[in-house]
């Protein structure tokens, strides 16, 4: 089963979404995975949300969803030549966009 494990947020002012983010909405950063200023994980009960600076490129603002798949090679294969497969330190990922152009990452964590 695919579970939404992430959601991103990429941001003009992650300032000001750390202030909403934690100071409203009680959220808990991960200090160790953040790579501030740039770079925040929030931490909620079921699921991760992702801060991020928009890039130089004009994409100042949009968001990314992360599922968790049980198998990124058999994902890869349904996708076809749609998705970018990647081995990170914590995991294997695909980035895809879904038909309306919205960001995916389908991944599974290293046990």
């Amino acid at each position: 089963m695919i579970r939404l494990g992430s959601v991103n947020l990429i941001s003009k002012d992650i300032r000001a979404l750390e202030r909403f983010y934690v100071e409203i909405l009680g959220l808990a950063v991960d200090e160790e995975r953040s790579n501030r200023p740039s770079f925040l994980l929030l931490r909620a009960e079921n699921c991760m949300i992702i801060l991020q600076e928009g890039s130089a490129d004009g994409n100042a603002s949009g968001a990314e969803l992360g599922f968790e798949v049980p198998d990124v090679n058999a994902m890869k294969e349904r996708l076809g030549d749609r998705g970018s497969a990647q081995e990170m330190g914590w995991g294997d990922a695909i980035e895809t966009a879904d038909p309306d152009g919205t960001r995916l990452n389908l991944y599974r964590l290293k046990s």
